[in-house]
């Protein structure tokens, strides 16, 4: 398809689904060093994040319900300035398919064309 086409030019395998702790906090991690830091001081953390806990806040102050979803777009190492800029597309695509499906289980179905 199309789509899987996209992600081999890029050099992206399809998503999988991962559990674990999302570590969120005020800085973009792009070193190995700081990336073995926070893998040796946060116990079994999945991901780190920059926004999702900022967001979540002011959800549960507002009383609005809330879900982040995360698609990983980069290794939080040296190449993370690079990894981003060649994955947001697909990291695009990825999102919107986790909320169309989670929107379908609430009933709720997107008709929607996706335009690069």
């Amino acid at each position: 398809s199309e789509i899987c086409a996209f992600y081999d030019s890029i050099g992206i395998e399809l998503p999988k689904v991962y559990s674990g702790i999302i570590a969120s906090g005020d800085q973009f991690i792009s070193s190995g060093e700081r990336k073995n830091w926070i893998r040796q001081n946060v116990k079994g953390v999945a991901c780190v994040e920059m926004e999702g806990a900022a967001v979540a806040q002011a959800c549960y102050e507002a009383n609005v319900p809330c879900a982040i979803i995360r698609v990983i777009s980069d290794g939080a190492d040296a190449d993370a300035d690079l990894s981003f800029d060649k994955f947001v597309d697909a990291a695009s695509l990825f999102s919107k398919g986790i909320l169309t499906e989670l929107l379908k289980l609430k009933g709720i179905f997107l008709i929607t064309k996706y335009a690069k």
